[in-house]
C-alpha cells in the first residue's frame, strides 16, 4: 500500500529506504513515485536492546547464591539457564560444582 506525501530529497531519488518524514527514528520506504507503508528501525540496536539487557543481571546473582549456598539447585539453575542461551550459565554449573566438591571435602 501506498501512502502520498512529499519526498524530503525530491521525486528524483532512486527507490529505496530513506529517512521517514513523518518520524526521524525510521526509515521509510520510497518507491520512487511515493512512499509506502514499509518502515523499520532507522538504528534497530538503539531501539530494540539486546536480550540480555533486557533480561538483566537477577538471574545470574541468584544463580550464584543458589550455587554456594545449595550446590545441586544451583547446578539445576545454571544447566536451565545454558539451555536458555544466557550469559553466566557455564559459570554458575562450574561454581555449584566447585562448591560441592569443597564441601565434600570439608564435611567427609
Amino acid at each position: 500500500m501506498a501512502t502520498g506525501g512529499e519526498h524530503s530529497t525530491g521525486s528524483e531519488s532512486p527507490a529505496g529506504w530513506h529517512p521517514d518524514p513523518s518520524d526521524a527514528a525510521f526509515l521509510r520506504w520510497w518507491n520512487g513515485e511515493t512512499w509506502t507503508d514499509d518502515r523499520r528501525p532507522r538504528h534497530p540496536d538503539s531501539v530494540a536492546p539486546d536480550a540480555e539487557a533486557e533480561q538483566g543481571i537477577g538471574l545470574p546473582i541468584v544463580g550464584y547464591a543458589l550455587a554456594l549456598l545449595f550446590p545441586f539447585i544451583g547446578f539445576v539453575v545454571g544447566l536451565a539457564m545454558i539451555s536458555g542461551g544466557r550469559k553466566h550459565g557455564a559459570g554458575v554449573v562450574l561454581t555449584s560444582l566447585a562448591v560441592f566438591l569443597f564441601w565434600l571435602t570439608v564435611v567427609v
